[in-house]
Protein backbone atom coordinates (compact mmCIF):
# COMPACT_ATOMS: atom_id res chain seq x y z
CA UNK A 1 0.00 0.00 0.00
CA UNK A 2 2.63 2.54 1.06
CA UNK A 3 5.01 1.58 -1.73
CA UNK A 4 2.13 1.88 -4.20
CA UNK A 5 1.37 5.40 -2.98
CA UNK A 6 5.05 6.30 -3.25
CA UNK A 7 5.27 4.90 -6.79
CA UNK A 8 2.13 6.78 -7.82
CA UNK A 9 3.61 10.00 -6.42
CA UNK A 10 6.82 9.37 -8.30
CA UNK A 11 5.01 8.39 -11.51
CA UNK A 12 2.72 11.42 -11.48
CA UNK A 13 5.67 13.73 -10.80
CA UNK A 14 7.60 12.29 -13.75
CA UNK A 15 4.49 12.55 -15.94
CA UNK A 16 3.96 16.19 -14.92
CA UNK A 17 7.56 17.14 -15.73
CA UNK A 18 7.32 15.39 -19.10
CA UNK A 19 4.00 17.03 -19.99
CA UNK A 20 5.31 20.48 -19.09
CA UNK A 21 8.39 19.87 -21.24
CA UNK A 22 6.40 18.56 -24.19
CA UNK A 23 3.61 21.13 -24.23
CA UNK A 24 4.88 24.27 -22.51
CA UNK A 25 8.60 24.65 -23.08
CA UNK A 26 9.82 25.48 -26.57
CA UNK A 27 12.56 23.08 -27.56
CA UNK A 28 14.69 22.11 -30.52
CA UNK A 29 14.11 18.48 -29.64
CA UNK A 30 11.60 16.19 -31.31
CA UNK A 31 8.77 14.74 -29.23
CA UNK A 32 10.41 11.31 -29.15
CA UNK A 33 13.67 12.85 -27.90
CA UNK A 34 11.91 14.70 -25.06
CA UNK A 35 10.09 11.51 -24.09
CA UNK A 36 13.35 9.56 -24.21
CA UNK A 37 15.12 12.10 -21.98
CA UNK A 38 12.04 12.24 -19.74
CA UNK A 39 12.16 8.47 -19.25
CA UNK A 40 15.94 8.03 -19.13
CA UNK A 41 16.48 10.77 -16.56
CA UNK A 42 14.39 9.16 -13.75
CA UNK A 43 15.83 5.74 -14.64
CA UNK A 44 19.37 7.15 -14.41
CA UNK A 45 18.59 8.80 -11.06
CA UNK A 46 17.13 5.52 -9.78
CA UNK A 47 20.23 3.65 -10.97
CA UNK A 48 22.56 6.15 -9.33
CA UNK A 49 20.51 5.98 -6.12
CA UNK A 50 20.70 2.17 -6.14
CA UNK A 51 24.46 2.28 -6.73
CA UNK A 52 24.95 4.76 -3.87
CA UNK A 53 22.83 2.62 -1.53
CA UNK A 54 24.81 -0.51 -2.46
CA UNK A 55 28.20 1.16 -1.99
CA UNK A 56 27.27 2.71 1.36
CA UNK A 57 25.80 -0.53 2.66
CA UNK A 58 29.05 -2.33 1.83
CA UNK A 59 30.95 0.01 4.16
CA UNK A 60 31.88 -1.34 7.63
CA UNK A 61 29.21 -0.98 10.32
CA UNK A 62 31.70 0.75 12.64
CA UNK A 63 31.19 3.95 10.62
CA UNK A 64 27.46 3.84 11.33
CA UNK A 65 27.43 3.64 15.10
CA UNK A 66 24.41 5.40 16.63
CA UNK A 67 26.89 6.98 19.05
CA UNK A 68 28.73 8.68 16.19
CA UNK A 69 28.43 12.46 16.45
CA UNK A 70 26.85 12.68 12.97
CA UNK A 71 23.83 10.71 14.14
CA UNK A 72 23.16 12.64 17.34
CA UNK A 73 20.04 14.77 17.27
CA UNK A 74 20.20 18.52 17.70
CA UNK A 75 18.26 20.04 20.60
CA UNK A 76 15.69 21.62 18.28
CA UNK A 77 14.85 18.40 16.42
CA UNK A 78 12.37 16.95 18.91
CA UNK A 79 10.20 20.09 18.72
CA UNK A 80 10.57 20.16 14.93
CA UNK A 81 9.34 16.56 14.53
CA UNK A 82 6.43 17.30 16.83
CA UNK A 83 5.59 20.45 14.83
CA UNK A 84 5.53 18.57 11.50
CA UNK A 85 3.46 15.79 13.13
CA UNK A 86 5.86 13.10 11.93
CA UNK A 87 4.08 10.40 13.98
CA UNK A 88 0.92 10.89 11.91
CA UNK A 89 2.49 10.48 8.46
CA UNK A 90 5.69 8.46 8.97
CA UNK A 91 3.92 5.13 8.43
CA UNK A 92 2.91 6.23 4.92
CA UNK A 93 6.54 6.35 3.81
CA UNK A 94 7.51 2.95 2.38
CA UNK A 95 10.11 0.88 4.22
CA UNK A 96 12.19 -1.03 1.70
CA UNK A 97 14.55 -2.33 4.37
CA UNK A 98 12.99 -5.79 4.33
CA UNK A 99 13.64 -6.07 0.57
CA UNK A 100 17.13 -4.59 0.59
CA UNK A 101 18.71 -5.64 3.90
CA UNK A 102 16.29 -8.19 5.31
CA UNK A 103 15.48 -5.90 8.26
CA UNK A 104 12.21 -4.01 8.32
CA UNK A 105 12.60 -0.69 10.10
CA UNK A 106 8.85 -0.31 10.48
CA UNK A 107 8.69 -2.67 13.46
CA UNK A 108 10.97 -3.85 16.24
CA UNK A 109 10.99 -7.64 16.30
CA UNK A 110 13.01 -8.11 19.50
CA UNK A 111 14.29 -6.30 22.57
CA UNK A 112 17.56 -8.24 22.74
CA UNK A 113 20.52 -5.87 22.84
CA UNK A 114 22.29 -7.37 19.80
CA UNK A 115 19.16 -7.00 17.69
CA UNK A 116 18.48 -3.46 18.94
CA UNK A 117 22.05 -2.36 18.23
CA UNK A 118 21.87 -3.88 14.73
CA UNK A 119 18.57 -2.05 14.23
CA UNK A 120 20.16 1.24 15.37
CA UNK A 121 23.08 0.76 12.98
CA UNK A 122 20.60 0.12 10.15
CA UNK A 123 18.87 3.43 10.92
CA UNK A 124 22.26 5.15 10.57
CA UNK A 125 22.91 3.35 7.28
CA UNK A 126 19.44 4.37 6.06
CA UNK A 127 19.93 8.01 7.03
CA UNK A 128 23.31 8.19 5.28
CA UNK A 129 22.02 6.41 2.19
CA UNK A 130 19.04 8.75 1.85
CA UNK A 131 21.20 11.85 2.36
CA UNK A 132 23.53 10.77 -0.43
CA UNK A 133 20.64 9.65 -2.66
CA UNK A 134 19.05 13.07 -2.22
CA UNK A 135 22.25 14.76 -3.35
CA UNK A 136 23.63 12.56 -6.14
CA UNK A 137 20.60 12.94 -8.38
CA UNK A 138 22.34 16.06 -9.64
CA UNK A 139 24.86 13.83 -11.44
CA UNK A 140 22.40 13.64 -14.32
CA UNK A 141 23.52 17.13 -15.30
CA UNK A 142 26.69 15.50 -16.56
CA UNK A 143 24.93 12.94 -18.75
CA UNK A 144 21.93 14.81 -20.15
CA UNK A 145 21.90 17.70 -22.65
CA UNK A 146 22.73 21.00 -20.93
CA UNK A 147 19.78 22.89 -22.43
CA UNK A 148 17.42 20.52 -20.61
CA UNK A 149 18.91 21.35 -17.21
CA UNK A 150 16.23 23.82 -16.06
CA UNK A 151 13.12 22.36 -17.67
CA UNK A 152 13.82 18.68 -17.05
CA UNK A 153 16.88 17.72 -15.02
CA UNK A 154 16.41 20.24 -12.23
CA UNK A 155 12.76 19.21 -11.60
CA UNK A 156 13.78 15.53 -11.52
CA UNK A 157 16.60 16.34 -9.10
CA UNK A 158 14.15 18.27 -6.88
CA UNK A 159 11.63 15.39 -6.94
CA UNK A 160 14.37 12.91 -6.00
CA UNK A 161 15.63 15.26 -3.27
CA UNK A 162 12.17 15.77 -1.77
CA UNK A 163 11.31 12.05 -1.82
CA UNK A 164 14.50 11.28 0.15
CA UNK A 165 13.89 13.83 2.92
CA UNK A 166 11.05 12.01 4.79
CA UNK A 167 13.08 8.80 5.35
CA UNK A 168 15.95 10.88 6.75
CA UNK A 169 13.61 12.65 9.16
CA UNK A 170 12.00 9.37 10.21
CA UNK A 171 15.38 7.80 11.06
CA UNK A 172 16.40 10.87 13.05
CA UNK A 173 13.05 10.94 14.87
CA UNK A 174 13.04 7.24 15.76
CA UNK A 175 16.69 6.76 16.70
CA UNK A 176 16.72 8.58 20.10
CA UNK A 177 13.74 6.54 21.34
CA UNK A 178 15.29 3.31 20.12
CA UNK A 179 18.65 4.26 21.62
CA UNK A 180 16.92 4.84 24.96
CA UNK A 181 15.31 1.37 24.79
CA UNK A 182 18.67 -0.15 23.84
CA UNK A 183 20.45 1.49 26.78
CA UNK A 184 17.76 0.34 29.23
CA UNK A 185 18.16 -3.22 27.93
CA UNK A 186 21.94 -2.95 28.28
CA UNK A 187 21.56 -1.91 31.91
CA UNK A 188 19.18 -4.83 32.56
CA UNK A 189 21.69 -7.23 31.04
CA UNK A 190 24.71 -5.49 32.64
CA UNK A 191 26.22 -4.79 29.21
CA UNK A 192 28.22 -1.81 28.04
CA UNK A 193 26.09 0.03 25.43
CA UNK A 194 29.12 0.72 23.22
Amino acid sequence: MHLTLYLWTLGLSVLAVNLVNIFCIPSDYALWQLLLFGILNPIAIFGIDALVATVIHKMPAKYFSPYNKAYKNFKWEKKFYKAIKIVKWKDYIPDTGKMTTGLSKSEIASTQTDYLYHFLVETCYAETIHIWMALVGIINILIMPKDLFLPMMLPFFIINFILNIPPILIQRNNRPKLLHIYEIQCRKENKNPL
